[in-house]
């Protein structure tokens, strides 16, 4: 299979060309590195076009005319290659040398799929950490298991966090025109992520296959987690089937939002927007027959201040 990297580069000077030599120094070597420079005004374009001048047969260099920002850049990137594998790549994070060669061959033992995303170690001031952005995201291999193996990859993103990080993503080149154009509303590997969930066309590979680093300047990346201690609660009982239906109903609303905020742009997300409504229903029906007269009270007391404090909270919940 003929492979195709795409790196994204802004002002990335300092950690660009410790990412290029982790691709290059791949025990399978890529086809061709796409670097598209959205208008660096440090010395990147410099050490691009050095990289470029020693490895003319790999490296294809574009400089945007105008910024277009994260989104529209990797959009770009991914619409020139010519692979077979597309590889999306952040400028700053490391490769391990295995990398391209095991997702060859995870490809070439499960056909049907046409993307898949691994975990990530994590770098923190520098150095290698025993955390991974797994570890990060509150995600183990018995929540993918259990993601993938019901297919609700799409509901668990929206109720919970992305579980898919670019920088660990491979995408056949079949399946591009599921993916593009992005939207500039939601970052990539979001939308990336919930295209392909709607389609199940993308799965995990449960290896560590790279570096993420974490630094102050990096444009995306793993981001502030909500409530650690309420989320890690919620997925528990989300895999096992016992809920805190109050808890249960307060992600169901937060899934809900995203879905009509998206379907906008991504239209398949309006059967989600009715799929939640349903769950948000259910649960609250299920939520009054368990409770006590006083509860009852209480709580829809703190439903009612809650709409009038947030506007932004649907309302479904009071109906």
């Amino acid at each position: 299979m003929k492979t195709s990297v795409t790196l994204c580069t802004y002002n990335g000077a300092k950690y660009i060309a410790e990412q290029i030599e982790s691709i290059l120094a791949q025990t399978t070597s890529p086809n061709e590195i796409i670097i598209c420079d959205d208008g660096s005004i440090d010395n990147t374009i410099e050490i691009l076009k050095r990289y470029k001048e020693k490895y003319p047969d790999i490296i294809k260099l574009y400089r945007n005319d105008q910024n277009l920002k994260v989104i529209k850049n990797f959009e770009k990137a991914i619409s020139l290659c010519t692979g077979d594998i597309i590889f999306l790549s952040d400028q700053d994070d490391i490769w391990f040398p295995n990398k391209i060669k095991e997702v060859i061959n995870f490809f070439e033992k499960h056909p049907d799929i046409g993307a898949c995303f691994h975990n990530l170690q994590l770098i923190k001031l520098g150095e290698l950490s025993e955390d991974t952005v797994w570890d990060a995201i509150l995600l183990k291999k018995n929540i993918l298991d259990f993601v993938f193996e019901k297919n609700k990859l799409v509901e668990y993103i929206l109720k919970y966090n992305n579980i898919l990080t670019g920088a660990a993503l491979a995408i056949k080149k079949e399946i591009v025109n599921h993916i593009l154009p992005l939207d500039e509303r939601l970052i990539h590997d979001y939308q990336i992520a919930l295209k392909l969930g709607i389609r199940n066309e993308i799965t995990f590979i449960p290896k560590i296959l790279g570096a993420y680093r974490i630094h102050e300047n990096q444009q995306i990346g793993v981001g502030k987690l909500l409530s650690k201690k309420d989320k890690e609660k919620s997925i528990k009982e989300y895999i096992e089937g016992i809920e805190d239906i109050e808890l249960e109903i307060k992600y169901l609303l937060t899934a809900l939002e995203k879905a009509q905020e998206y379907s906008c742009f991504i239209p398949e997300l309006s059967d989600y927007v009715d799929f939640f409504k349903s769950k948000i229903k259910n649960s609250k029906i299920d939520f009054f027959k368990k409770t006590t007269y006083i509860q009852k009270k209480k709580t829809l007391f703190r439903w009612y201040r809650y709409k009038f404090l947030n506007t932004s909270l649907l309302d479904v919940l009071i109906k």
